[in-house]
């Protein structure tokens, strides 16, 4: 649920929005964040249970793990939605199109996809949506989509343009210069450093340096800064493309002893570590927060309004200025991020759900021989334990399965039992297993087993870390 203070903060923002079954991006009705919460809570309210299905490109960020277990919080919230989620890094198109085929294979209710190649993913769109999965883009756009999931970039640019020219006449600076990071290989992300070439121009303050990242991370940020500053020591103002970027460059500030009033570093996303170096009053000032709580949370009911047709589609999330000048903002900002103490009824009913339909999968990947799914739900350290004692890691399970040995044409989990631990971070599940088949050698086999899963809640997806299997009798 959305807090009257966030309440407050949203409604002086317009939010663009459209329902429809083929949207354009650029609806001009509007809508609130309230509305949107209200069109999920209705499709809840129906009694239907809905699975969600959300890729993102870039899973590895800081700012996209918080998205998702945002995103998670909402669905454990509303009760009525098991969340899904892939593994696609560093923009790699085959992750996504592998994840995305799986998802559409399932039936899931919507896919909600940040599109690497609109041309490559087209064509699983048109299936989804003939098969009345409905399609939602985050971030990116496609044409025909159901739905978008967004924030506004150029808002984000001119956030901390503003905040650094407001700096330079406050502390009246004579002379600014500035290093603005880049990343040209994501273009829609173009506004958050043209916005700022148009305000720093306007207002007389040069950019001195322009330097593209290999990536939005840390590192990345800290090489840029370093090599900015070796030519320009004097440098007065760093514009990070994002957080993660403008606490590379406060490293690089660090290291090369800058005094905290002689420099304003400024990050965008409103990252968690981002937003504690802007609360520690140093050279970090300012951050372009989006409402992450929010945006995570519109994953959801946007897919929900687009299945049910309860609600918007296409919403916008503010963007707001995460800064000491405003304590109590950026106190909410950062308590976001902070844990609930408890696991209420209704996240961990919607916990249970989740690893009852990971379970599912997982026999559906031995029935069609399927390894796309245990690359998923298998964490990099699963080790598995046979009734025989005989132990397998992930990729000796992958190879046994690529390579095979056994068809099957029974596999079955049942009676799962599940416990949730940990504030809602570790789950425990208990159950059957029913296989049947044949071997290499062409030899029919039938199996029972009961089996104990350890599931950990990593980086907004659950993954399985731990399983022991004993065999149960076949007669009766």
């Amino acid at each position: 649920m959305a807090s009257r203070f966030w309440l407050s903060v949203i409604c002086v923002f317009s939010l663009a929005v459209s329902q429809g079954r083929a949207v354009s991006q650029d609806a001009k009705a509007l809508a609130t964040i309230q509305e949107t919460r209200a069109g999920g809570r209705k499709a809840c309210a129906t009694g239907r249970t809905f699975r969600i299905a959300f890729s993102h490109s870039l899973s590895e960020a800081a700012i996209v793990k918080a998205v998702r277990r945002f995103a998670d919080v909402r669905a454990a919230e509303l009760g009525c939605v098991t969340m899904l989620h892939d593994n696609t890094q560093a923009n790699n198109l085959e992750q996504q199109i592998e994840a995305v085929k799986a998802w559409v294979t399932q039936g899931v209710d919507a896919i909600v996809v940040t599109p690497i190649d609109e041309r490559a993913l087209k064509p699983l769109q048109l299936e989804a949506q003939k098969k009345g999965i409905k399609w939602l883009t985050y971030l990116g756009t496609m044409d025909q989509s159901d739905g978008y999931v967004s924030f506004n970039h150029s808002q984000s640019g001119q956030i901390v343009a503003n905040a650094a020219v407001k700096w330079v006449k406050d502390n009246q600076i004579k002379d600014p210069i500035a290093l603005v990071t880049t990343l040209n290989g994501l273009p829609s992300l173009s506004p958050r450093w043209t916005e700022v070439d148009r305000i720093f121009a306007a207002n007389g303050i040069r950019i001195v340096a322009k330097i593209d990242q290999e990536a939005a991370d840390q590192a990345s940020g800290l090489k840029a800064t370093e090599t900015a500053l070796k030519k320009h020591p004097n440098l007065s103002i760093v514009i990070g493309l994002n957080d993660e970027s403008a606490l590379g460059a406060l490293q690089a500030v660090e290291r090369a002893d800058i005094a905290p009033n002689k420099i304003f570093v400024a990050g965008q996303d409103g990252l968690q570590e981002g937003l504690n170096a802007v609360n520690q009053g140093g050279a970090y000032k300012a951050s372009a927060a989006i409402l992450v709580n929010e945006l995570g949370a519109n994953i959801v009911d946007q897919a929900l309004n687009a299945v049910a047709g309860t609600g918007p589609t296409v919403v916008e999330t503010p963007t707001v200025l995460a800064s000491k000048s405003d304590q109590a903002l950026l106190d909410k900002l950062i308590k976001n991020y902070q844990p609930t103490a408890a696991v209420t009824p209704a996240q961990e009913a919607a916990i249970e759900a989740g690893i009852k339909e990971l379970s599912s999968q997982w026999s559906t990947a031995y029935l069609k021989n399927d390894t796309s799914i245990l690359e998923r739900i298998w964490a990099p350290d699963f080790v598995y334990v046979e009734p025989s004692g005989h132990r397998f890691t992930k990729a000796e399970g992958i190879a046994a399965l690529e390579a095979g040995g056994e068809r099957h044409t029974v596999s079955d989990a049942s009676s799962i039992d599940v416990r949730v631990y940990g504030g809602g971070t570790v789950a425990v599940d208990i159950g059957d297993y029913a296989e049947a088949g044949t071997d290499k050698d062409g030899k029919s086999f039938e199996r029972r087993t009961r089996f104990t899963n350890v599931w950990v809640l990593k980086d907004g997806a659950w993954q399985c870390v731990r399983g022991h299997a004993s065999a149960i009798s076949t007669k009766p």
